[in-house]
């Protein structure tokens, strides 16, 4: 059994670190070690949360806890909140070398927590220590499979593909009681998705007929001929690129180099030798063809830490986290001909916090932590709004009805960022023998800037036109510049300062040891800093201005209290029995909260945000059975319910004269989820090898029907709302198994393998809308995606050479390279087949009957035919990845 020590006072206290039966914890955490991440088949923390019961991981990879969204998680760095109020995640990446525990809360946590309706995910950094200690651990490798059909292009294997290097280092100071740690990780990824460029930018096309200008004949000098039937005036020809609009397809039309070659004018008083007007007849695209990769990413991160322990009470610690990535997404239906018009997210997060722990005597401590954070994301294709690669809208054409891009790049621009100042104080102290007291306070302030539009063109010789339109270039010769559009024309940029305030105190009672009771009440306030619009239906009926901004109000501040109880009730020195209830409360995204806060009008249907809406509410339930089956194995069962009240929700809203519709935000929606977890850990004993885990969960997860949006209205003439009812939530999964398994000896070897099995997420189907004689609706989420499953394995090899511990491992993800279908086409259910192919086998006839009459410059008929296989629809495939690490 390892023991440690933890020095408080003047006393100390020995113990398991993590002992395998908890008795005097109420509240369910998973704590999950430094050497098991390590020594899992894993590289994100992500991927450790999202094996423990109760948790739901998405298709499109969000981590969803106990039936609730993916944004109601509190994320906390050694206690200090760092989730970004814009949208409520995590505003930073840790990385699995810069942690020491990992502690995941999935159903009801203590009134220490806040604005989280569904679980707390701590991460506990590492910390120096008496000696130097060190680390640098690279591994690279590629996707591989064999399947042509949806990967075509990585079947020749490419070490070099993806990468990644972590290192660390940490250890004393020249000054006594003051140690550092830094650690950093840079991950680079060239994806598994690839395009082909066979357009450029530049390279959108026009029919023929609309080659429709004309263009000057000169004589044989060079001159301007004029046309001796209309004196005064050129002689013209028409562009000789016109034609019917069934030739092929002309490429980079505005690009092209004019000339003029001996040939025949003719006139109407006859035929004369001239310079004829002349271009390249063909007009095919500029594209080199290569393979570009599409999904791609690149990251690092660097932490680092200073502990200072002033005396044996005193103890001070700085931290410091910054997260940078860049990523472009595949767009495989949009770009992928056209690769180079794609957009770019760029992302970095730095949070720094201060951290001061003051022992007053062997009874009572206090902390007061400081904190400050900001994060910044950037979309968009070029850095500088001016660059010449920004093109018009109408650079934007797509092949008919398959829908690639044949040139054109991304026109929108997003600049979101968020600062966020906090300061906490926590004091707990043992009073009266059984009861442990914990009270504390915090305060937060955020800045919320968001910037975002399409960039806009107009006529540099007059400002007031915008160019939106070919024949713009082309038969007018503007010459056009950028800018960004006025609000009128969706312009959005706003900046908000909303502030928080909690308290909480909570008593933790042991009654006679056979009896643990948890009480906490927690308080939270939040000043959304925004004004709302009361009077809205009024305002749109009125019609008399774009900018509903006439009868804003300021949106009023939100109290909320919540009470937590939960008991521990120790059965045996093996067993407890857990009881929990309590009221959580958590803001909306302040991003939803924020929408359209100009209250500009735009579109049939204008939509709005509401800062005035109030705090979404969950009830939750749960009973609990922990026991230990042998010293080393460990069950656990936990049943729950959860209830949640005053979802937000956007409603649609039918003025009393019925003949306007607008979008509100609201918190008319509701939710309820539901379920059994079983859990089963066998530790590593001191002489065995081996160690496990099985997580199984069942959960039902529902929420009010929302599709179709139509359906759902509120009228104000009736003064009704639509009656609705619960389906499936789109991320719900009922039955998920979670297996891991590690043989190791310490210091010689070490063999893991992650298992994941689950059922299918919901969906809505439906039926080819080519039948149209038979449309019907189908009920919103009826229908389920096939069951889903992969393996990982790591192998890893240890052995010591001149001082140092050195290893060299392999690494396979998904090592069977299944292809659970994680996306399915809603007319068959199937990832990789749609009906339309069967029910309008047409559709794409007239791309075809252009590719199969040779016509140059189209993609490959392959690409028509294999449409429907989208390997987006399909998790990822086998990834295989090779590595060495070197400790000392």
């Amino acid at each position: 059994m390892k023991e440690s020590s933890v020095e408080l006072g003047e006393f100390v206290v020995e113990g398991e670190r993590n002992p395998l039966i908890r008795q005097d914890q109420t509240n369910p955490v998973v704590a999950v070690t430094a050497e098991n991440i390590q020594s899992l088949p894993v590289t994100t923390i992500s991927e450790i949360i999202g094996l423990q019961s109760g948790v739901t991981v998405a298709d499109d990879g969000g981590i969803h806890v106990r039936g609730g969204r993916d944004n109601e998680i509190a994320f906390t760095l050694n206690g200090i909140s760092v989730n970004n109020p814009y949208d409520n995640l995590s505003s930073i990446g840790v990385a699995t070398n810069a942690v020491q525990e990992v502690t995941v809360s999935t159903g009801t946590f203590s009134a220490e927590y806040g604005n989280a309706l569904s679980g707390v995910v701590n991460y506990v950094t590492k910390e120096g220590g008496a000696r130097h200690t060190g680390s640098l651990r690279v591994l690279t490798g590629d996707y591989y499979s064999t399947n042509q059909e949806i990967f075509p292009h990585i079947k020749n294997y490419q070490p070099l593909n993806t990468s990644r290097v972590e290192a660390t280092f940490g250890g004393p100071t020249i000054l006594d009681e003051l140690t550092f740690y830094v650690s950093g990780v840079f991950d680079r990824n060239n994806g598994y998705l690839y395009g082909n460029r066979i357009y450029n930018p530049t390279d959108m096309y026009v029919t023929r007929d609309e080659f429709t200008k004309r263009i000057a004949y000169k004589d044989t000098l060079g001159n301007i001929m004029p046309d001796p039937g209309n004196v005064g005036f050129p002689a013209y020809n028409v562009d000789p690129r016109n034609g019917s609009n069934d030739r092929p397809y002309y490429f980079n039309p505005l690009n092209r180099q004019l000339n003029y070659v001996p040939g025949i004018a003719r006139l109407a008083t006859g035929n004369v030798n001239a310079l004829v007007p002349a271009y390249d007849l063909a007009g095919l695209p500029t594209g080199d063809s290569a393979l570009v990769p599409l999904n791609t990413s690149a990251s690092y991160n660097i932490q680092g830490n200073l502990a200072y322990r002033l005396s044996s009470t005193m103890r001070l610690k700085y931290e410091v986290v910054y997260d940078n990535a860049e990523s472009q997404s595949a767009s495989y239906y949009g770009y992928r001909f056209n690769p180079d018009g794609r957009p770019t997210s760029y992302s970095n997060g730095l949070v720094q916090a201060l951290d001061w722990t003051h022992t007053l005597d062997n009874t009572m401590f206090y902390t007061v932590k400081l904190s400050a954070g900001t994060s910044e994301d950037k979309t968009y294709a070029f850095e500088d709004i001016n660059d010449p690669g920004y093109l018009p809208g109408f650079y934007q054409t797509s092949l008919p009805i398959a829908g690639f891009l044949t040139g054109g790049v991304s026109l929108g621009r997003t600049f979101r960022n968020s600062n966020s100042y906090g300061g906490k104080f926590d004091i707990q102290a043992q009073v009266f023998g059984a009861h442990e007291v914990k009270m504390g306070i915090e305060a937060r302030m955020h800045e919320i800037q968001v910037e975002s539009y399409e960039v806009e063109f107009y006529d540099v010789n007059n400002p007031s036109r915008v160019v939106d339109d070919f024949q713009d270039v082309y038969s007018d010769s503007v010459r056009y510049a950028t800018r960004k559009p006025g609000i009128g024309s969706g312009y959005v940029n706003y900046k908000k300062s909303p502030k928080q305030l909690s308290l909480y105190a909570q008593d933790k009672i042991e009654l006679e040891k056979s009896l643990i009771l948890n009480v906490g009440l927690r308080y939270e306030y939040f000043d959304p800093a925004a004004k709302y619009n009361p009077n809205l239906s009024n305002a749109l009926s009125a019609r008399d201005t774009t900018f509903l901004t006439r009868d804003l109000v300021d949106a009023t501040a939100k109290h909320t209290l919540s009470p937590r109880i939960s008991i521990a009730y120790p059965i045996t020195d093996q067993g407890v029995i857990r009881l929990s209830y309590g009221h959580f409360y958590q803001l909306g995204n302040l991003s939803s909260l924020y929408t359209n806060s100009n209250f500009r009008v735009a579109g049939s249907q204008p939509v709005f945000g509401n800062a005035d809406v109030k705090p979404q509410r969950s009830v939750q339930y749960e009973i609990g059975l922990q026991q230990g089956l042998t010293p080393d194995l460990r069950l656990e069962v936990v049943g729950f319910y959860k209830d949640v009240r005053d979802y937000i929700f956007r409603q649609i809203v039918v003025t009393a004269k019925g003949d306007i519709s607008y979008e509100l935000l609201t918190n008319l929606d509701y939710a309820n989820s539901r379920g059994l977890t079983v859990s089963l850990y066998q530790r590593r004993m001191p002489g065995s090898i081996f160690s496990s885990s099985i997580d199984y969960t069942f959960s039902v997860a529902e929420g009010n029907r929302t599709e179709p949006r139509s359906d759902f209205f509120f009228s104000e003439k009736s003064g009704k709302s639509a009656e609705t009812f619960l389906v499936p939530q789109s991320f719900d999964r009922t039955h998920i198994l979670n297996t891991t398994l590690n043989f190791s000896e310490p210091d010689d070897y070490s063999a893991s393998i992650i298992s994941r099995l689950q059922s299918g997420a919901p969906y809505t189907a439906s039926i080819p809308a080519s039948l149209a004689t038979q449309l019907s609706n189908f009920i919103q989420n009826s229908s389920t995606k096939p069951f889903q499953w992969s393996v990982d394995v790591k192998l890893e090899k240890f052995m010591m050479f001149g001082g140092y511990k050195y290893s060299f491992f392999v690494q396979l993800d998904n090592i069977f390279d299944t292809h659970s279908e994680i996306d399915v086409y809603s007319n068959s259910g199937k990832a990789l087949y749609n009906a339309n192919e069967i029910a309008n086998p047409r559709e794409f006839q007239e791309l075809k009957n252009r590719i199969n009459r040779g016509h140059l410059g189209l993609i490959p008929l392959s690409a028509i035919d294999d449409y429907y296989v989208n390997p987006n629809n399909v998790s990822r495939p086998r990834l295989a990845r090779f590595g060495f690490s070197v400790l000392f």
